[in-house]
Protein backbone atom coordinates (compact mmCIF):
# COMPACT_ATOMS: atom_id res chain seq x y z
CA UNK A 1 0.00 0.00 0.00
CA UNK A 2 1.45 3.47 -0.74
CA UNK A 3 0.10 7.01 -0.12
CA UNK A 4 -0.38 9.45 -3.35
CA UNK A 5 0.94 12.69 -3.34
CA UNK A 6 -2.18 14.35 -4.76
CA UNK A 7 -5.13 12.61 -3.79
CA UNK A 8 -3.96 11.34 -0.38
CA UNK A 9 -5.55 8.30 -1.05
CA UNK A 10 -4.13 4.89 0.36
CA UNK A 11 -3.66 2.53 -2.77
CA UNK A 12 -2.38 -1.02 -3.67
CA UNK A 13 0.87 -0.56 -5.53
CA UNK A 14 -0.30 -1.40 -8.57
CA UNK A 15 -2.10 1.60 -8.92
CA UNK A 16 1.30 3.36 -9.18
CA UNK A 17 2.95 3.45 -12.24
CA UNK A 18 6.88 2.71 -12.36
CA UNK A 19 9.55 5.42 -11.69
CA UNK A 20 13.44 4.72 -12.44
CA UNK A 21 15.33 6.37 -9.20
CA UNK A 22 12.71 6.09 -6.31
CA UNK A 23 13.27 3.88 -3.72
CA UNK A 24 10.31 1.70 -4.44
CA UNK A 25 10.67 2.09 -8.11
CA UNK A 26 7.21 3.83 -8.18
CA UNK A 27 6.12 7.43 -9.06
CA UNK A 28 4.56 9.44 -6.11
CA UNK A 29 1.07 10.16 -7.44
CA UNK A 30 -1.37 7.37 -8.08
CA UNK A 31 -1.70 6.42 -11.90
CA UNK A 32 -5.36 8.18 -12.04
CA UNK A 33 -3.82 11.52 -10.65
CA UNK A 34 -1.14 11.24 -13.11
CA UNK A 35 -3.75 11.00 -16.25
CA UNK A 36 -5.74 13.96 -14.86
CA UNK A 37 -2.42 16.27 -14.17
CA UNK A 38 -1.54 15.01 -18.44
CA UNK A 39 -4.95 15.84 -19.19
CA UNK A 40 -4.66 19.35 -17.84
CA UNK A 41 -1.06 20.40 -18.69
CA UNK A 42 -2.21 19.01 -22.74
CA UNK A 43 -5.12 21.17 -22.02
CA UNK A 44 -2.71 23.87 -21.35
CA UNK A 45 -0.46 23.66 -24.09
CA UNK A 46 -3.62 23.65 -26.41
CA UNK A 47 -4.83 26.72 -25.10
CA UNK A 48 -1.46 28.62 -25.17
CA UNK A 49 -0.48 27.39 -28.81
CA UNK A 50 -4.25 28.76 -29.97
CA UNK A 51 -3.48 32.17 -28.68
CA UNK A 52 -0.31 32.29 -30.07
CA UNK A 53 -1.47 31.76 -33.64
CA UNK A 54 -5.02 32.75 -33.09
CA UNK A 55 -4.88 35.63 -30.78
CA UNK A 56 -6.26 36.17 -27.24
CA UNK A 57 -8.93 35.05 -27.32
CA UNK A 58 -8.37 33.05 -30.15
CA UNK A 59 -10.32 32.53 -33.17
CA UNK A 60 -10.56 31.06 -36.84
CA UNK A 61 -8.56 32.82 -39.25
CA UNK A 62 -11.38 32.30 -41.75
CA UNK A 63 -14.95 32.89 -40.29
CA UNK A 64 -13.82 34.23 -36.97
CA UNK A 65 -15.02 31.12 -34.85
CA UNK A 66 -13.97 31.90 -31.11
CA UNK A 67 -15.50 28.47 -29.22
CA UNK A 68 -12.11 26.65 -28.61
CA UNK A 69 -13.80 23.18 -28.83
CA UNK A 70 -13.91 24.11 -32.43
CA UNK A 71 -10.64 25.57 -33.18
CA UNK A 72 -7.45 23.21 -34.45
CA UNK A 73 -3.90 24.33 -35.83
CA UNK A 74 -3.88 24.69 -39.81
CA UNK A 75 -0.77 24.36 -41.87
CA UNK A 76 -0.25 27.34 -43.95
CA UNK A 77 0.85 25.60 -46.52
CA UNK A 78 -1.05 22.62 -46.48
CA UNK A 79 1.73 19.90 -45.56
CA UNK A 80 -0.07 18.21 -42.44
CA UNK A 81 0.71 14.61 -43.70
CA UNK A 82 4.06 15.09 -44.11
CA UNK A 83 4.60 16.73 -40.87
CA UNK A 84 2.31 14.28 -38.66
CA UNK A 85 4.31 11.65 -40.41
CA UNK A 86 7.61 13.32 -39.22
CA UNK A 87 6.47 13.67 -35.94
CA UNK A 88 4.57 10.66 -35.33
CA UNK A 89 3.20 10.17 -31.81
CA UNK A 90 3.87 13.72 -30.41
CA UNK A 91 1.05 15.95 -30.12
CA UNK A 92 1.37 19.06 -32.45
CA UNK A 93 0.80 21.50 -29.44
CA UNK A 94 3.29 19.89 -27.67
CA UNK A 95 5.39 20.17 -30.85
CA UNK A 96 4.83 23.55 -31.68
CA UNK A 97 5.42 24.92 -28.02
CA UNK A 98 9.01 22.85 -27.64
CA UNK A 99 9.80 24.51 -31.20
CA UNK A 100 9.03 28.36 -29.68
CA UNK A 101 6.10 28.44 -32.06
CA UNK A 102 7.41 28.58 -35.57
CA UNK A 103 5.66 30.01 -38.50
CA UNK A 104 3.95 28.72 -40.87
CA UNK A 105 0.87 27.60 -38.95
CA UNK A 106 -2.71 29.74 -37.99
CA UNK A 107 -5.84 28.94 -36.52
CA UNK A 108 -8.68 27.58 -38.34
CA UNK A 109 -12.52 25.83 -36.74
CA UNK A 110 -12.83 22.54 -38.10
CA UNK A 111 -15.16 22.91 -40.85
CA UNK A 112 -12.86 25.62 -42.47
CA UNK A 113 -9.74 23.30 -41.76
CA UNK A 114 -11.67 20.38 -43.44
CA UNK A 115 -13.25 21.87 -46.14
CA UNK A 116 -10.03 23.69 -47.22
CA UNK A 117 -8.59 19.66 -47.00
CA UNK A 118 -11.11 18.26 -49.05
CA UNK A 119 -11.63 20.95 -51.18
CA UNK A 120 -9.17 23.11 -51.50
CA UNK A 121 -11.05 26.18 -50.82
CA UNK A 122 -13.10 27.37 -47.83
CA UNK A 123 -17.05 28.50 -48.66
CA UNK A 124 -16.48 31.62 -46.61
CA UNK A 125 -13.92 32.39 -49.18
CA UNK A 126 -16.31 32.84 -51.67
CA UNK A 127 -19.01 35.38 -51.61
CA UNK A 128 -22.73 33.84 -51.90
CA UNK A 129 -23.95 33.76 -55.69
CA UNK A 130 -21.00 34.32 -57.39
CA UNK A 131 -18.49 31.66 -59.25
CA UNK A 132 -15.36 31.26 -58.66
CA UNK A 133 -12.14 29.52 -60.54
CA UNK A 134 -9.93 27.48 -57.75
CA UNK A 135 -6.27 25.73 -58.62
CA UNK A 136 -6.36 22.69 -56.88
CA UNK A 137 -4.16 19.10 -57.32
CA UNK A 138 -6.08 16.16 -57.81
CA UNK A 139 -3.72 12.96 -58.46
CA UNK A 140 -0.51 15.02 -59.16
CA UNK A 141 -2.62 16.99 -61.56
CA UNK A 142 -2.96 20.79 -61.38
CA UNK A 143 -6.59 21.66 -62.49
CA UNK A 144 -9.14 24.79 -62.77
CA UNK A 145 -12.47 23.51 -61.08
CA UNK A 146 -15.07 26.39 -61.36
CA UNK A 147 -17.04 26.65 -58.07
CA UNK A 148 -20.45 28.01 -58.24
CA UNK A 149 -22.47 29.40 -54.91
CA UNK A 150 -25.55 30.20 -57.18
CA UNK A 151 -28.62 27.60 -55.87
CA UNK A 152 -31.03 28.13 -59.07
CA UNK A 153 -30.97 26.97 -62.36
CA UNK A 154 -27.46 27.74 -63.75
CA UNK A 155 -24.97 25.69 -63.76
CA UNK A 156 -21.50 25.45 -63.28
CA UNK A 157 -18.76 24.76 -65.84
CA UNK A 158 -15.63 23.11 -65.09
CA UNK A 159 -13.19 24.93 -66.83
Amino acid sequence: MKECRRCHNILPTNRFGPKKGTKDGLRPICRSCHVKDSIERSRKIRQLTLEHYGGNPPKCACCGESNTEFLVIDHINGNGNKHREEIKNCPIHTHLKARGFPDGYRVLCANCNHSLGIWGYCPHQLNSGSEKVLSCLHNDEQLEVAVCMQFSEQSCEFI
